[in-house]
């Protein structure tokens, strides 16, 4: 979708094949509480199949899933805003994604509260509290 950018003599190309939510990159950095946006569709059942270029998609969809489900586990709160209606690709309607982000961070606003509380280092609480 996007073209390569060359940075320091290094091709970065997006990641989001192996690495689509960064958990293990933020913690490598120093974070030591994830707040992960999960933004990816849900896979929907589907029986039948027209040729083994669609089992082929259809496997590295479900491959991706369970990934993204696993590296999710590694965060503390995950936030899933409800823009399953949006293509991956359409790029028309930020406000729309935008807002479902916001109601969707609001409504997970007391869980990222209570799981401050434990978190380190202290100066996360006098932030919230």
């Amino acid at each position: 979708m996007f073209p390569p950018v060359i940075l320091d003599k290094k091709i970065l190309v997006d990641g989001g094949i192996v690495d689509e939510v960064q958990i293990e990159a933020a913690q490598s950095l120093g974070a030591n509480f994830i707040i992960a946006v999960n933004v990816i569709q849900t896979i929907k059942k589907r029986f039948e199949f027209n040729n083994a270029v669609e089992i082929l998609f259809r496997s590295d969809a479900i491959t991706s899933a369970k990934l993204r489900k696993l590296q999710l586990s590694f965060s503390d709160v995950v936030i899933t805003p409800k823009v399953e209606r949006f293509h991956w690709s359409d790029f028309s309607k930020p406000e729309k994604c935008i807002r479902e982000g916001e109601i969707a961070a609001q409504n997970t606003i007391s869980e990222l509260k209570e799981k401050l509380k434990s978190a380190k280092p202290n100066w996360w609480r006098r932030l919230f509290y």
